[in-house]
């Protein structure tokens, strides 16, 4: 592959079924054959989502003359080189399912994905992307896109994430009221810059998704030192247009970031996908945007949609709604806008108040905020997200 090539869709190879060999000795979990041969049958549907590792238990459980017997099959000389995929930008998925036998609190099991499990327990990525059969209808810690079997997988609907008030930011309330808040964290973005670029193992990838996180990184820097000029000469609302792309591509990240491996190549392909749209009408165009469109699988109306997405997004409805309306009353240049400025022909436009200035430094506070909790969690260094408001 071209290393100057993006692409989220790792390489496939076909292999004959005669060619797979399977362990004698291996015992099968009853359980999860039924679960996935449903989900093929389209009558299992499947949530992808983020869990804790912790809340997994690797394995299942069976039970047999009248005990509970826990199965942990898998070879141990296999976990480095699924750590050595992770660091190149693989993100593969765990697929769990609600064991009762389980004598754990969380009682999920992961009963075919264990190598993948115990590589990321030594990577220390803490929030792990996992394959859910039969999610549940609650509100777990991050958002469910549950999937159905049809002739493709589509997605059938978004469970929101149960976060009630948004987590505030990493620099204190009080410091609010000064450009010095950008400095900051633009110094937390450099070092995670700095964290991820020494988590990724090579030159390059098959698989882009570190490089996108670093990309991401990079142009929110400079969304930052953009707001922070602007904010210096009095352009409030100028920054406030920075402030809601800022927010856009942080919805967009989480999104991605809750099935990178599944949902980030559909997001390749929805770009694309809008770009056909904007070009000359053609057969050949038509057929495109046709194929393209039935690969995605209705995700198209969840990449389009900025509510949809801050719906299911850890910030939530309250953050969405308290900010979202007034940063497109700037981008859509609503007209009073224009009546703040035009009293008479020598009006000039008055200085941001600073209470202003200082909701807007809050609210880019935790927009960095949440982006920075994902990228640190992707390299094994998560930090603690805040207390929330």
């Amino acid at each position: 592959m071209d290393e100057k090539t993006h692409s989220r869709v790792g390489k496939t190879i076909w292999i004959p079924p005669e060619r797979i060999h399977v362990e004698p000795d291996l015992i099968p979990d009853p359980q999860y054959s039924r679960l996935f041969s449903g989900h093929f049958m389209g009558l299992v549907d499947v949530g992808l989502t983020r869990m804790r590792i912790d809340d997994i238990t690797p394995g299942f459980y069976l039970w047999e003359a009248g005990e509970v017997r826990h199965v942990l099959q898998f070879d141990e000389r296999a976990v480095p080189n699924s750590v050595a995929r992770i660091r190149r930008g693989f993100r593969p998925l765990l697929e769990i399912y609600w064991n009762p036998l389980c004598p754990k609190p969380s009682k999920w099991v992961c009963p075919d994905d264990e190598v993948s499990f115990f590589a990321y327990r030594e990577l220390n990525i803490k929030w792990v992307p996992c394959a859910i059969y039969k999610p549940p209808a609650a509100r777990s810690a991050h958002a469910v896109v549950v999937l159905h079997k049809d002739d493709v997988l589509t997605c059938r609907k978004c469970i929101p994430s149960r976060q009630k008030a948004y987590l505030p930011g990493l620099v204190p309330d009080e410091e609010h009221n000064q450009p010095l808040v950008l400095d900051r964290l633009m110094g937390f973005c450099a070092e995670s810059r700095a964290a991820l670029r020494e988590f990724h193992l090579g030159p390059g990838g098959e698989l882009h998704f570190h490089q996108m996180l670093d990309s991401l990184l990079r142009r929110h820097v400079t969304s930052l030192t953009v707001i922070r000029q602007l904010l210096s000469d009095g352009h409030l609302e100028q920054a406030s247009a920075i402030v809601r792309m800022a927010y856009e591509a942080f919805l967009n990240l989480y999104v991605d970031w809750l099935s990178p491996e599944f949902i980030g190549p559909r997001m390749q392909i929805f770009s694309r996908l809008e770009t056909r749209l904007r070009e000359p009408k053609s057969s050949e165009n038509a057929r495109s945007r046709e194929e393209l469109a039935h690969a995605l699988g209705g995700f198209d109306g969840l990449f389009r949609s900025t509510r949809r997405k801050a719906h299911i997004s850890p910030l939530g409805d309250m953050f969405h709604d308290i900010t979202y309306p007034r940063l497109s009353s700037v981008v859509h240049q609503h007209y009073g806008h224009l009546e703040q400025d035009t009293v008479d022909f020598d009006s000039e436009a008055e200085p941001p108040e600073p209470e202003l200035v200082r909701v807007l430094y809050r609210w880019i506070d935790v927009i960095t905020t949440s982006i920075l909790l994902i990228v640190q969690n992707e390299v094994g260094k998560p930090i603690d997200a805040p207390d929330r408001a």
